[in-house]
């Protein structure tokens, strides 16, 4: 007899059947050893059933460890059996067969293009490995279906085609071959207005439908049905080429007819109109030329051609800070360096095409009688950068300060012309005018003849228009008549011109011209604040554009032109044909220009610094219409 001390666990106790819930043991406590180790035979029978089960469950998944590792029975690839055999086991079968696929062609096409390649030139082949891992991922991928269909009686044929593979590099080949014969440069609706302020002849190209081929789509496309390619599918289509459509992305498009009625009527809208970006005497002009432009259709604008625009204009402002400079003799008051100081300017491209956009709605949705002139003025977007030394510092005559300004440009003008208007300029600038000293344009600028340096080119004389000495010289006279107007300096003698000159007329209306001619067709000043001002000008013959600046000290007066009409037009008269010896018969000679008359008139209030009118003169303009004149040979 042993006595045991907690020798049963109750888990044997479940595995043999005895319950020991109710049994205690102690140290009184005897047990028979051999009756303990003489199990019954009902637990005999349960000892072998659990062994029996687990050789049965570990045999069992041995064998479905092992037929994971191959493929189900009745398995075949391209009818070349694979079964029960693993993917190293099929691979090297398949590849003893050296299977090869059907030569077949490739064809891919976009609109009525198209491009062809064989299959051997797109390297067609078979990737066994990739195929029979995708074969054994699929065939694995429900445990339940796989392990019905590894255990079932009935094994069908697993038949599987064995897809055919091409280079992707050459497929890319293919496909930019098309490219190259689709693609052509967009062709967008666009606007086009022929004359300025004549809707007649307004032009709306409608555009075309231009397409590009999109590769990395058409590359995607083109693969997924490639994909389905197989030697059946070849043996069954062996005399068809596989066609593929490309996939194309539009790049413009043609308008419809209702579109095209709706940008007719959107183009329609700024016919006559303008729209003007200024501060301080910058400014620059789009006119209804320009504006229709810019326009895209159906909807929207030109965002490169604003920029192209903008970018011109900044290469024109854009400046660096500018320190003054002034040097004269104090005695003669002759000036022999004069350099006003001028802040740096820098056009702000990104606010100016923002504004263009804006004006452009604007305009498209304003009544062109609720605009002055049919112009919208906006501000030009500066970004500003002060100088270091200012003309305050320079002098203690007064010149501090621009206080007028005036400019002109003179477009077309022959060469001698050009020439007039740059040394006229250049006469006049740098003028010094005293406290109450009456300015005289004709007396500054000097004696005007070849012997002074000036070239023959056409001047107005004697009711006609001949080539004279000084052709060129009004140019400068009326933009100092501008300049003057917007100082407030009292003018006290101003004269038009006998007839329209077109040039004066290119940036202004009819009337703010003046002329000059030796003795009293004159212009004249009086310098009526108390510091001297200096007239400034400069041409510039490679823009055909000059400015006048009067400096001096601002005394607060402020300026406005207020009240402009201009009536009675009148048609040019006949032309005239003038006999002419000189020329041979029937010759023609042009010697004068036609012009269309008319009257113009506007008021001019200058106020001083606490609002009241110190003057307020009407210029009044009478222009006669002109005739053509031709001289003809007899």
């Amino acid at each position: 007899m042993v006595i045991m001390e907690g020798f049963f666990t109750p888990s044997k106790g479940v595995f043999f059947g005895i319950h020991f819930a109710d049994v205690h043991f102690d140290e009184s406590t005897e047990v028979d050893i051999v009756n303990l180790n003489s199990p019954t035979p009902k637990q005999i029978v349960r000892i072998v059933g659990v062994i029996l089960s687990l050789i049965l469950l570990t045999t069992f998944t041995g064998f479905v460890v092992d037929a994971r590792r191959q493929f189900l029975p009745g398995t075949t690839l391209e009818r070349v059996a694979i079964g029960s055999l693993t993917p190293a086991e099929a691979l090297t079968k398949v590849r003893h067969v050296d299977l090869q696929p059907i030569n077949h062609t490739i064809e891919l096409t976009a609109l009525d293009q198209t491009v062809a390649s064989s299959s051997a030139q797109l390297e067609a082949s078979y990737h066994y490995d990739q195929t029979l891992t995708a074969i054994l991922q699929s065939q694995q991928a429900d445990f339940f279906g796989w392990l019905r269909q590894l255990l079932s009686n009935n094994q069908a044929e697993l038949a599987y085609p064995l897809p055919v593979t091409y280079n992707q590099d050459k497929l890319k080949l293919l496909i930019q071959a098309l490219k190259a014969q689709v693609d052509a440069p967009p062709h967008f609706p666009s606007a086009k207005l022929n004359t300025s302020g004549l809707t007649e002849s307004l032009v709306i190209d409608t555009g075309e439908d231009i397409f590009t081929l999109n590769e990395s789509a058409t590359l995607q496309q083109l693969t997924e049905k490639l994909s389905q390619v197989t030697n059946q599918t070849l043996a069954q289509n062996s005399d068809q080429p596989i066609s593929a459509a490309a996939v194309l992305d539009p790049v413009s498009q043609q308008l419809t007819p209702e579109q095209i009625t709706q940008a007719h009527e959107r183009a329609g809208r700024l016919v006559g109109e303008k729209l003007v970006f200024e501060k301080d005497h910058l400014k620059r002009t789009l006119n209804d030329t320009q504006l229709v432009s810019l326009l895209t259709f159906p909807d929207g604008y030109q965002t490169e051609a604003i920029n192209e625009v903008l970018y011109q204009w900044a290469q024109e402002i854009n400046r660096v800070p500018q320190n003054a400079e002034f040097v004269y003799d104090p005695e003669t008051l002759v000036v022999s360096v004069f350099v006003p100081d001028r802040k740096g300017l820098e056009l702000n491209t990104a606010m100016m095409a923002q504004s263009v956009v804006d004006g452009l709605k604007e305009l498209e949705g304003t009544d062109t009688q609720n605009l002055n002139d049919a112009t919208l003025t906006k501000e030009l977007a500066l970004i500003e950068t002060e100088a270091e030394k200012t003309l305050a510092e320079t002098n203690n005559l007064g010149i501090k300060e621009r206080i007028g300004f005036g400019e002109s440009y003179y477009y077309h003008s022959i060469p001698s012309r050009v020439h007039n208007v740059s040394l006229t300029t250049n006469r006049i600038s740098l003028t010094l005018v005293a406290p109450g000293e009456e300015f005289s344009f004709n007396k500054t600028l000097g004696e005007v003849s070849a012997a002074t340096g000036f070239q023959p080119a056409y001047v107005i004389m004697s009711g006609r228009t001949v080539l004279g000495d000084g052709g060129g010289v009004c140019q400068v006279s009326s933009t100092l008549f501008r300049a003057l107007l917007d100082s407030g300096l009292n003018i006290t003698r101003r004269l038009q011109h006998s007839y329209r000159v077109s040039y004066y007329e290119l940036d202004r209306q009819p009337g703010f011209d003046a002329t000059v001619y030796a003795g009293n067709v004159d212009l004249r000043f009086i310098n009526d604040t108390d510091d001297y001002v200096l007239v400034y000008g400069q041409a510039d013959p490679a823009t055909l554009y000059m400015f006048i600046e009067i400096y001096g000290t601002s005394d607060g007066r402020t300026t406005e032109i207020k009240d402009y009409q201009s009536w009675d037009p009148r048609p040019p008269l006949p032309t005239q044909y003038i006999p002419d010896s000189t020329l041979a018969p029937g010759q023609l000679k042009q010697v004068d220009w036609s012009a269309a008359g008319i009257k113009a008139k506007f008021t001019h209030i200058v106020r001083d610094k606490d609002g009241k009118i110190m003057r307020e003169n009407e210029y009044y303009s009478n222009y006669r219409p002109w005739a053509a004149k031709f001289l003809q040979g007899v």
